[in-house]
């Protein structure tokens, strides 16, 4: 079992925040999972044996279109954006606190 702590920014309304828990828990693997909308903290437990964070983050950004992850386990998201024929995709850097 693993437990990953989102903090995300760029969640314009509970409904948006409730949509987002509700696609984590429809993957299989998902043990709990808390959306914290006035923290902005995703808190999801899961099995590290049948679901990747990969998944889980793809999840993240399919479920909202303006989402942005800033720190997992709070280690903080560096971005760098890159255009492909068919839309802009994101490659996520961890950065560690100074």
């Amino acid at each position: 079992m693993k437990v990953n702590i989102y903090k995300l920014d760029d969640i314009d309304c509970i409904a948006c925040s409730l949509k987002l828990e509700e696609s984590i828990k429809k993957l299989d693997g998902v043990i709990e999972c808390s959306m914290n909308y006035f923290g902005l903290k995703l808190i999801v437990k899961f099995d590290e044996n049948i679901l990747s964070d990969q998944r889980i983050e793809n999840t993240i950004y399919s479920s909202l279109n303006d989402v942005t992850i800033l720190e997992k386990n709070g280690v903080d998201y560096e971005y760098e954006e890159f255009d492909t024929k068919d839309s802009i995709k994101r490659r996520l850097f961890f950065r560690k606190r100074r």
